[in-house]
């Protein structure tokens, strides 16, 4: 088996496990509690993530990029120091303004739960970092377990122990997500970094590194801050209605399970196109999976029209009336969504220009004028939520059209070079 198919065999294996832990999770959710209380928790785990991308400052992409070349070694403890000044500013403006951070996020008075939330955030943010210096090895098992264990299992756990106790549950999800990220860095450093951490005096505090570190890694960090915000501006505007927020959420999480599927993969093929000395010939494989994926998200879409009642039954027997309204609307947009997550890594690693940060720049900034417009219409804000979503999501088929449209390009180039050699 070559290495392209060994790798993506590994990830595709954990790709399902940790689509069905996702699944399992919000279905076992969505049984033990109540549907106000279950829109708070979900509410709570989405925003973690899109905050936590935005105060890692894009380090995650940067180990990606160059803790593969042992010359730009000293820029991993950069990131690592990086991450580790902004926990401390972190915890110290979340005891500050920790009442008005639960009004800004949860549309809650208790500070308690900003609290919780910040160190869930803090654990969220360094498996960010744990999951890329493994991967940065192509050591893929031990990725994925750090990511599956930390989000995926210590969440099914705590529904287990406190399915009454909504602070002991996000509590005791925050506090699991951050020991077993930690320990999973901790363990990826004596693995392979333990020559450099005898020098970490002259390489810690390279000012040199962490200014590359920044320039590389903070637009594109802040571009997956927008990513995660297209999932999560719907429901932070219905929080006030944590219900709706909840529907809304576990409909898009279909749709952010596209992400989940593709992402594995696309990480594969564009750490090869990087490393790769024929960039080219990794390019057509990534168009011959990107057109594959396209025909295979026909399909379900298809498939979703015959079955969804029953489906969404199966998956949430107490919600499924309520979220298929939501579902209804965004479904067709699939095949744009696989597009762009298969491209997305692609064109982070393979440009110097934030092509990303630029088109979610856009895609926000298109959002809210369709809202404000919508808003003044006398329509009522889940249906003003939902079509601005819809006209937003049509950016999607842009940008997967434009890059698909240059990996036939590439990929045309090549096959005429190889039938002339």
């Amino acid at each position: 088996m070559s290495s392209l198919k060994r790798d993506v065999v590994i990830n595709l294996v954990f790709t399902l496990i940790k689509t069905l832990v996702l699944f399992y999770s919000i279905h076992l959710a969505e049984s033990v509690l109540e549907p106000v209380i279950l829109g708070l928790v979900l509410l709570f785990r989405r925003q973690s993530g899109v905050w936590a991308s935005l105060l890692n400052l894009g380090q995650s992409q940067n180990i990606l990029k160059y803790n593969q070349f042992s010359e730009t070694e000293s820029r991993y403890f950069s990131s690592i120091s990086i991450c580790l000044l902004i926990m401390c500013i972190y915890v110290v403006l979340s005891f500050a303004f920790a009442n008005e951070g639960g009004y800004f996020l949860f549309n809650s008075q208790h500070a308690s739960i900003y609290i919780v939330f910040s160190v869930y955030v803090i654990g969220v943010m360094f498996n960010f970092i744990a999951y890329s210096s493994w991967l940065s090895e192509h050591k893929y098992i031990a990725a994925n377990l750090t990511e599956v264990c930390s989000i995926g299992i210590v969440f099914i756990v705590s529904l287990i122990v406190y399915p009454n106790d909504i602070l002991a549950l996000l509590l005791t999800n925050a506090v699991g997500t951050l020991i077993i990220s930690l320990a999973s860095l901790v363990l990826y450093l004596l693995n392979y970094k333990t020559s450099v951490l005898l020098k970490f005096k002259q390489s810690w505090f390279d000012l040199k590194a962490i200014t590359s570190s920044i320039k590389f890694g903070f637009p594109r960090g802040f571009a997956s801050f927008l990513d995660g915000s297209v999932f999560l501006i719907g429901p932070w505007l219905l929080a006030g209605t944590p219900k709706e927020a909840g529907y809304l959420i576990m409909a898009l999480t279909l749709l952010k399970a596209v992400q989940v599927l593709i992402m594995p993969i696309s990480q594969v093929l564009a750490l090869r196109v990087v490393k790769a000395k024929s960039s080219q010939a990794e390019e057509a494989k990534l168009l011959k999976l990107l057109l594959a994926s396209l025909a295979t998200s026909f399909i379900a879409v298809i498939i979703y029209e015959f079955v969804n009642e029953p489906l969404l039954q199966l998956w949430l027997p107490n919600s499924a009336d309520s979220v298929v309204v939501y579902l209804d609307s965004f479904i067709h947009f699939i095949p744009a969504l696989v597009s762009f997550y298969l491209l997305r890594n692609y064109v982070d690693l393979k440009f110097d220009y934030p092509i990303n940060f630029a088109f979610f720049t856009i895609w926000l900034l298109t959002f809210f004028v369709c809202f404000y417009i919508l808003s003044n219409t006398g329509q009522v804000l889940t249906e003003v939520v939902v079509s601005s979503l819809q006209y937003a999501f049509c950016l999607f088929i842009v940008y997967a059209g434009c890059f698909t449209f240059k990996l036939v390009k590439i990929t045309t180039q090549y096959n005429s070079n190889e039938n002339k050699c």
